[in-house]
């Protein structure tokens, strides 16, 4: 993470994660006859902003790129962005939207096929939105 507070910032927040999973299965396709995966590699970007000490923004984005031991590469990605309020010391409200996909999509063209970018902020089809009330002891 980015210790904004040293550099006079103390309402945001920054950080980046990286990480990887092995993923065991004694298969090698999926039931749908797709690769099974073998490990994972997944990068997160956060950040967040403090308006007053009641009321803040958070959002991330993710990417996943999961290996399969066919060596097939799977890209997705996952964003969210979330206004929180907090009502007490241990209860909270917050209003989100979320959207997440494949990072590309296959275009099939006259003579071949190519990958064509998915991610996307918004999609009408997909997005989630979220209105919930968070409780902490």
């Amino acid at each position: 993470g980015l210790n904004t507070k040293n550099m006079g910032f103390d309402a945001v927040s920054i950080n980046y994660s990286a990480g990887y999973a092995k993923i065991t299965t004694d298969y090698d396709t999926k039931t749908n006859r797709e690769p099974a995966p073998n490990y994972r590699i997944r990068q997160r970007i956060n950040f967040g902003y403090d308006f007053t000490d009641k009321f803040n923004f958070k959002t991330r984005f993710q990417f996943d790129s999961v290996y399969s031991n066919a060596n097939v590469v799977r890209n997705s990605f996952l964003h969210f962005q979330v206004f929180e309020y907090n009502l007490t010391d241990h209860i909270s409200a917050n209003i989100g939207h979320s959207n997440g996909n494949n990072a590309f999509n296959i275009v099939e063209s006259p003579q071949d096929y190519k990958l064509e970018n998915n991610v996307k902020f918004y999609d009408p089809k997909i997005s989630e939105y979220s209105i919930g009330i968070g409780l902490s002891i």
